[in-house]
């Protein structure tokens, strides 16, 4: 007999692959949202002393604290995964060239020794990471949900763990059926 629970429309809200993808993507808007706001702060408004270098170290910790580590754990959870298959090894590729440009970015910002520095790093991490998050959202996501084998809703769970610092045991990888790699 089935649960009543376990009963769900495919492609509605109470498919579970639908709502590990919005837990995804929500996630990630926050990121961008609360950077962009961040970066705003640093570059838009015209600091002086040491509220601007109390705004840009905010940036910088915020980057530090949750940008880079978000960066890192959607390559090994999503990207690891997506790599896996012959249709989304291009993609992944893309999109791990986009991070380590990301990467250079957070580098440039965090070494910023004028306000200018700060704005023109600010502002190419906060642009980079929107194409980033926006690839991800509009191709790589609804890529995985149609890889066979694929368990977005366990790509969540991971993706969650893995930012609230936990650790993936070898027993909860792969998300995707090793009959799909290549």
């Amino acid at each position: 007999m089935t649960s009543v629970s376990n009963i769900h429309i495919n492609g509605t809200y109470t498919d579970p692959a639908v709502r590990a993808s919005t837990a995804i993507r929500e996630e990630a808007d926050r990121l961008l949202l609360t950077y962009q706001a961040k970066a705003a702060l640093v570059t838009e408004l015209r600091l002086d002393g040491a509220l601007r270098q109390q705004t840009y170290a905010s940036l910088v910790d915020f980057t530090l604290d949750h940008v880079r580590p978000y960066l890192a754990a959607t390559d090994r959870v999503l990207y690891a995964t997506a790599a896996g298959a012959a249709g989304t090894r291009l993609l992944v590729r893309a999109l791990r060239r986009l991070r380590e440009s990301l990467s250079r970015h957070i580098d440039e910002l965090i070494g910023a020794s004028t306000s200018d520095q700060v704005a023109q790093a600010a502002l190419a991490l906060g642009v980079g990471l929107a194409a980033c998050l926006d690839i991800e959202r509009t191709v790589l996501l609804p890529a995985l949900a149609e890889l066979p084998g694929a368990d977005l809703p366990g790509l969540a769970t991971d993706l969650r763990t893995v930012l609230d610092g936990g650790d993936l045991s070898q027993a909860d990888r792969p998300r995707l059926a090793t009959a799909h790699h290549v």
